[in-house]
């Protein structure tokens, strides 16, 4: 059995079985997680999501629709989806050396406002893109 698939389906199925809508703060840190379960999404209450030091390479969109979120920390990981330029902050490496943790904090806050910004950018432009071959399809 695949260990990255193994962990993915335990992270999917303690969401839907605990139903974790009132838990804050979930930290899988260094857990060599590749992919983050779009169950991600019903946990209503989460505000922070602790994911450095792991494999993923793409944030789900729905992450972006995730109200309460306020502090995602996906440092360390090789993430392509969405570009890191998009939404990372240069000032972090040198603030986490500087171990000024409240400015760090900040910044992670400040990083996650973005990717949320930028997952429901691209979401509107699926939508729309859809809508769009739909129309053509119909005429």
């Amino acid at each position: 059995m695949n260990y990255e698939r193994a962990v993915m389906r335990a992270i999917a199925d303690v969401v839907k079985v605990l139903q974790l809508d009132t838990l804050e703060y979930l930290d899988l840190k260094v857990n060599r997680i590749e992919v983050l379960p779009d169950d991600l999404s019903k946990m209503a209450s989460l505000k922070v999501l602790a994911l450095q030091s792991n494999r993923i390479s793409k944030i789900p969109i729905c992450v972006g629709q995730m109200e309460s979120l306020i502090h995602v920390n996906a440092r360390k990981n090789p993430i392509a989806f969405p570009p890191k330029h998009q939404w990372t902050l240069p000032d972090l490496e040198s603030t986490a050396q500087d171990g000024d943790k409240e400015k760090g904090d900040a910044i992670i806050m400040a990083e996650t406002v973005r990717l949320k910004a930028v997952l429901q950018q691209y979401l509107r432009n699926a939508r729309q893109e859809a809508a769009a071959e739909l129309r053509c399809e119909t005429s």
